[in-house]
């Protein structure tokens, strides 16, 4: 018998060994429990010590003091733009220190060059931040896979959708687009990757209806398999309920459908605490399941951890990394919340015998993360 997962309040409320970005998001969060006024004079001391390095005190302390005010103005209208309904102590915290950091170096150069690289590199951010939060999450890419994968003469083409990680708030434009994008491609089958709830809004009945109601609108239209994401997440007292009310049971199992003229068999596992434990449990379905032949193997599973244990299985479909929770241009996914190498932290890749595609997610994890992307041509997709 498995062991019973712990509830997501647990779990996102306190550190995990082994896990550095859930740490980090945490830590964040808890800024929010910072009464204002000290917020206020830590910022204060940290802009002090940042402007007196700079030849002129005042006008750097005012430049660094208008964009950490524009940020926390931005991170206040979110809500009421209807775009993000994160917190704003964390995120605020993170953006103040960042500035700073970056700004360290500016103050080596002669006045007044100093002062204007400042306001200009002040500014940049500033922009990068508008374009974070106001645009990027909203620019949902579909990507499109071929695969090998369908036997036995006359068999198919078969369309599938897979998506990710909705970490769903508050219904948006977001989901209406998320929704006519799926329509416009007109599926055979949609197959949801788990965390449809954001990390800071498992509890909140809010969001709770209109995961119920995303959920519905997939369920409605199209044939779909899901499963259960992280336990940190998918809280196991909150989240099966949920689905509970779509009419739909997520997968821990193997779902079989006949379309095209194919064979599809969803193997599809829910995500636990203990990775090799789902590997072991993966392994022994696999073997003790009886199919023809000519039947396609597909895992839905959360987490792209099993990369390499997936013998028997043609496709791996998977999330959870969001493309990298950290991104740099250029260098790509610097953390990616999971064991495998970063190469795999998403799109389409041959492993072993198995084609293994790592969805980037539609949403934005939660706690104090901030609600940003991080490079412009990696959206949330599809």
């Amino acid at each position: 018998m498995d062991r019973p997962e712990p509830g997501a309040v647990a779990l996102r409320e306190r550190l995990l060994p082994g896990q550095p970005f859930h740490n980090f998001v945490v830590l964040l969060g808890w800024a929010g429990r910072v009464p204002w006024p000290l917020w206020v004079v830590l910022w204060l001391a940290l802009a002090s010590a940042t402007a007196a390095l700079f030849h002129r005190w005042g006008v750097a302390a005012a430049i660094l003091g208008g964009a950490t005010l524009a940020d926390g103005l931005l991170l206040w209208a979110l809500p009421r733009l209807r775009r993000s309904y994160g917190p704003v102590a964390g995120p605020l915290l993170l953006f103040s220190v960042g500035r700073h950091l970056l700004s360290l170096p500016l103050a080596l150069a002669p006045a007044p060059v100093d002062l204007w690289l400042l306001a200009g590199l002040q500014g940049l951010l500033g922009w990068l931040s508008l374009w974070g939060h106001l645009v990027a999450p909203f620019r949902l890419r579909v990507e499109r896979v071929t695969l090998p994968i369908l036997r036995g003469e006359g068999a198919g083409p078969v369309r599938i959708v897979f998506l990710s990680d909705l970490h769903l708030e508050r219904w948006t434009a977001r989901e209406d687009r998320a929704l006519a994008l799926i329509t416009a491609l007109e599926p055979d089958l949609v197959l949801f990757g788990g965390d449809v709830l954001n990390l800071s809004y498992v509890d909140d009945a809010w969001a709770q209806r209109d995961a119920v109601a995303f959920l519905s609108a997939l369920r409605e239209k199209w044939p779909l398999e899901a499963v259960l994401g992280n336990p940190s997440v998918e809280d196991r007292t909150v989240v099966p309920r949920l689905w509970q009310q779509v009419g739909h049971t997520p997968l821990d199992g193997v779902a079989r459908h006949r379309v095209r003229g194919v064979e599809l068999a969803v193997f599809g596992l829910p995500t636990t605490s203990d990775v090799d434990r789902d590997a072991q449990r993966l392994a022994h379905r696999v073997a003790e399941t009886s199919l023809p032949p000519e039947a396609t193997r597909l895992l839905l599973y959360h987490r792209p951890d099993l990369a390499g244990r997936t013998r028997g299985l043609d496709v791996y479909l998977c999330g959870h990394t969001h493309g990298g929770q950290v991104r740099v241009p250029g260098l790509g996914a610097l953390v990616t919340a999971s064991a495998v190498e970063r190469r795999l932290a998403a799109g389409t890749h041959r492993v072993g015998d198995t084609w293994m595609h790592t969805g980037r997610g539609l949403g934005l994890e939660g706690l104090g993360a901030p609600r940003q992307e991080a490079e412009g041509d990696h959206q949330p997709g599809l």
